[in-house]
């Protein structure tokens, strides 16, 4: 068993369902990162190990070093990160839009969400890392006649309810079509009203005119420019 530091347990309004889901989820990472026993018996995931299981759930960028809360350079974004995984759902803001200008601002926000993901996972929360494109995919059938179609609505549980921190890339903030905005809105709808955290990592082009996703993102958001 993980220690107390490494406290399992979901916000207490968590329907039984998403509390099965959430510890099998996160079972499933402590096993592909490990553990490793400290003198005095507490157990804890292998903190180097991290980087590799999170780009193997969709990380875009293999980091060579540990990933620690010191390096996200924003200390307002870093003390929100650090509150939201104590606490395993967000506090103040439903989550937090990272807007890079460029290529290498883009790295620098890869980075940070990365190190949220660290941070969820190190207190025993499970996290999910999707492009723009896989959420969208995810949009729930109203009609569920192959096994394509359930495994589609349990994606989209897990995208909405599940994931104690999501990361979203990629995301469009002028130029996307009516149903990959809708789909998306959902989303962080749904999340927002679940309480549970969302990392939304914008493309580097800059928006055109307003729209109801930037709306959203404003009003609920803590903006993070790099």
């Amino acid at each position: 068993m993980l220690n107390d530091q490494m406290e399992t347990r979901p916000p207490p309004q968590a329907p039984p369902e998403v509390v099965q889901r959430r510890n099998s989820l996160f079972s499933l990472a402590a096993h592909r990162i490990g553990l490793q026993t400290h003198p005095d018996g507490v157990k804890s995931l292998v903190r180097d190990k991290i980087a590799g299981y999170l780009y193997g759930i969709g990380c875009p960028v293999l980091f060579e070093k540990p990933l620690a809360l010191i390096g996200v350079p924003d200390q307002t974004l870093r003390s929100a990160i650090d509150t939201a995984a104590q606490e395993g759902r967000w506090v103040t803001h439903a989550g937090w839009g990272l807007s890079p200008s460029t290529p290498a601002a883009l790295d620098v926000a890869t980075e940070c969400a990365a190190v949220a993901c660290s941070e969820f996972l190190r207190r025993g929360r499970c996290v999910g890392w999707r492009t723009t494109e896989q959420v969208v995919a995810a949009a729930p059938r109203r009609v569920v006649s192959t096994d394509e179609d359930l495994d589609t609505n349990d994606e989209f549980f897990d995208l909405t309810f599940v994931y104690q921190l999501l990361v979203i890339e990629g995301v469009q903030l002028s130029g996307s079509t009516e149903h990959e905005e809708r789909t998306i809105l959902r989303v962080l709808n749904e999340r927002m009203m679940r309480r549970v955290s969302t990392l939304v990592i914008t493309s580097p082009v800059a928006a055109a005119g307003d729209s109801p996703l930037i709306q959203f993102l404003l009003n609920n958001y803590l903006p993070v420019e790099f």
